[in-house]
């Protein structure tokens, strides 16, 4: 080591034997970085050790208790016996400009979106733990007496569950004082360790949790404050300016963003009433007022079907289909008797007599605590659901764009059996009708009684163009070649099939389907990606029609298929070895239950709960989008209301279980309760 190695040792406090270095156990110096990637530096030496890779490099945290750090590890191979070359480079001020950028986007985001205060809050807790490494954080909101209560809470993956059973109880016995500090002195306060004399009574109780130091700050700004935003270390951390500077900035930047909305909300309460009637006249929907009789009394905009005026006072069913008219009814019910928002989709005649979509939200209209009608906006959705069905279909065509090649292969290779067995008949068509030619002849001198020597020399032609075409071989032959042909017209119609059904347009509603046949297309068109690295086992069960969106769920068995072929050729990438497949369907009572099983990696437990995250993948670059498993959870669960889990074993392999109704799942309003969905690992 030198003398930089042995100067950073003393000043992090090491002992002498690891600042002195040499023989001590690198690998196990790597260990004790207290960073969520150090099982990942141990990993890349371990590699270049075994001679698995020739160099390495890897940006990891970890931040001191002055300040946040980040290092650069850059390791290679200077020999052959295996003798390393390693080096530490402290990158921090590129990393704190990065987990700053972080914040700053984050923050950005949540402004530009107009989310409210806990979505707010909830968002700069988990950007601002990650970015800076806390570890556990609580976010604080005064209640009617000014007492400040727990709203929220958010934890870093690796922070111990008992460390989070402490701070739980801790904010229990104890008022949160450093909370309570930053809330009455309006600014951010800081407690470095919680061992020192110097700080307050909660000490001992932070300390019981396993932390060693936290540190609060304000969301607001001036003299009006929102809220309080806790971190918890477990680790001693000294007070750090820019983690201070950019929590203040956020808050004061949703602050400001909360009196302009306040402005416009009261500016708009103080208009008067002609400017809030041009306001609903100019809204790009149908806003109604109904009583609890049905009765129109309010109409913001003209109908196709009447004017504001004319429809005031008559039944608000005379703008739908008769056929909806008693689920528009129950609707209302609910809405009158329970104060639920009711969300759905129907349809209307439009000024040509064209139905037309609309998205519509009924919610409870009330004067003081009685409920005295409803309210309906309605918002036209025509032309977002013809854009949407176009996007699903080029979805579905980039999908089979993307195994264009593969499909390619898999047809050529019946077409060529074919070509050649066409070929062999081609040939042998001209052998035989040589011989016919032979046999023509002698017939025409037989039957004209030429002389004995013509019919013989006739007779000894047709035996030698008899003799060349090998009529025996061509006999056992000629039936095969025509059922190769045959098998591979066959096959090459499957495939075709397969990507026409596949490829169809999307289905406006849901329709019964044969759930079984559309897997079987769908692994006719992934064949390609799996049958290189893994074989394919089906085990069909018997199931009756399924009422889905069968184009949807083609496009989630693609994604899982390929996912598992993927998955196992990682883990068998470098072997002459195949994995396995195992896709299989089954009823369990009023549901359909689709398995897809494969024998690859499986999913470590630290990722397990993102893996339905929109844009996250494991996978390299070029390879993933981090796309497939979330358009796989929200066809399953959002759009049929059905139930997508996996279970899975790191090495041992993964499965996907799709669970849906069998009668299909109508869109339903949402009502107090809202629809909860689960992953299970």
């Amino acid at each position: 080591v030198n003398e930089s190695w042995r100067a950073f040792a003393r000043a992090n406090g090491a002992d002498a034997r690891i600042a002195d270095g040499v023989g001590v156990s690198y690998l196990d110096v790597l260990r004790r970085v207290r960073s969520a990637t150090a099982g990942e530096l141990v990993e890349a030496v371990q590699a270049l050790l075994a001679g698995e890779r020739e160099s390495a490099s890897q940006v990891y945290s970890c931040h001191s208790p002055t300040q946040p750090r980040w290092f650069r590890l850059e390791a290679k191979r200077i020999d052959a016996d295996g003798t390393l070359l390693v080096s530490h480079t402290d990158v921090s001020e590129q990393g704190i400009a990065e987990a700053s950028l972080r914040v700053r986007s984050a923050v950005a985001q949540a402004l530009t979106e107009r989310v409210p205060l806990m979505e707010f809050s909830r968002r700069l807790m988990r950007v601002t733990g990650e970015a800076f490494g806390w570890d556990f954080a609580v976010f604080w909101i005064p209640d009617a007496a000014g007492n400040l209560c727990c709203m929220e809470t958010w934890s870093s993956p690796g922070t111990p569950a008992h460390l989070l059973a402490g701070v739980r109880n801790m904010t229990a016995e104890a008022s949160p004082e450093t909370a309570t500090r930053a809330w009455t002195s309006r600014s951010p306060y800081w407690v470095a360790n919680f061992d020192s004399p110097s700080t307050t009574a909660r000490s001992d109780a932070a300390a019981r949790a396993g932390f060693r130091s936290n540190f609060a700050a304000p969301v607001g700004a001036g003299r009006e404050m929102f809220a309080i935003i806790e971190f918890f270390s477990r680790s001693r951390r000294e007070p750090d300016l820019t983690t201070i500077e950019l929590l203040l900035r956020a808050g004061a930047r949703f602050a400001a963003e909360e009196y302009r909305a306040r402005e416009l909300a009261q500016r708009a309460s103080d208009a008067p009433g002609t400017t809030v009637d041009a306001v609903m006249r100019c809204m790009p929907a149908f806003v109604s007022a109904i009583d609890p009789e049905g009765k129109v009394r309010f109409l913001n905009r003209s109908h196709a079907r009447s004017t504001k005026e004319e429809a005031l006072g008559t039944d608000w069913l005379q703008f739908f289909p008769s056929s909806q008219h008693d689920e528009l009814r129950g609707r209302l019910a609910r809405v009158l008797d329970t104060g639920a928002v009711e969300a759905f989709e129907t349809s209307s005649a439009g000024p040509t007599g064209r139905m037309l979509s609309f998205s519509v939200h009924m919610g409870p209209l009330r004067d003081c605590d009685r409920i005295v009608g409803a309210v309906t906006v309605a918002k036209e959705i025509t032309a977002l659901r013809r854009h949407q069905t176009e996007f699903a279909t080029a979805r579905r065509l980039t999908a089979v764009g993307t195994l264009a090649a593969g499909v390619a292969h898999e047809i050529n290779t019946p077409v060529q059996f074919v070509s050649d067995s066409i070929h062999f008949l081609r040939d042998t068509s001209r052998d035989i009708r040589a011989v016919l030619e032979k046999l023509q002849v002698v017939r025409s001198i037989a039957a004209s009684r030429g002389s004995r020597e013509a019919l013989e020399s006739a007779l000894a032609e047709a035996a030698v163009a008899e003799e060349a075409a090998d009529l025996e071989y061509v006999f056992e032959s000629a039936p095969k070649a025509f059922d190769r042909c045959v098998d591979g017209l066959d096959r090459v119609a499957t495939i075709v099939r397969a990507m026409k059904e596949f490829a169809h347009p999307s289905q406006r509603e849901m329709e019964p389907a044969d759930l079984n046949h559309a897997i079987e297309n769908t692994l006719t068109i992934t064949r390609n990606e799996y049958k290189y690295v893994a074989d394919l086992e089906t085990q069909l069960g018997d199931l009756p029609p399924v009422t889905c969106c069968i184009n949807d769920i083609n496009q989630v068995i693609l994604n899982l298929v390929v996912n598992a072929a993927h998955a196992i050729a990682e883990r068998v990438r470098g072997s002459d070895q195949k994995g396995l497949i195992t896709v299989r369907t089954f009823r369990e009572g009023d549901h359909a239950v689709v398995s897809i099983s494969d024998t690859g990696a499986g999913i470590a437990e630290d990722i397990a709960d993102r893996v339905f995250e929109p844009f996250f993948t494991t996978k390299e670059v070029g390879k993933g989008t981090g796309q497939g498993l979330a358009l796989a959870w929200d066809v399953i669960t959002e759009k049929h209301r059905g139930e997508l889990r996996f279970e899975s074993q790191v090495e041992v392999g993964t499965t996907f279980f799709i669970r849906l109704p069998l009668e299909g799942s109508p869109h339903r309003g949402r009502s107090g309760g809202a629809h909860e969905t689960h992953t299970v690992c």
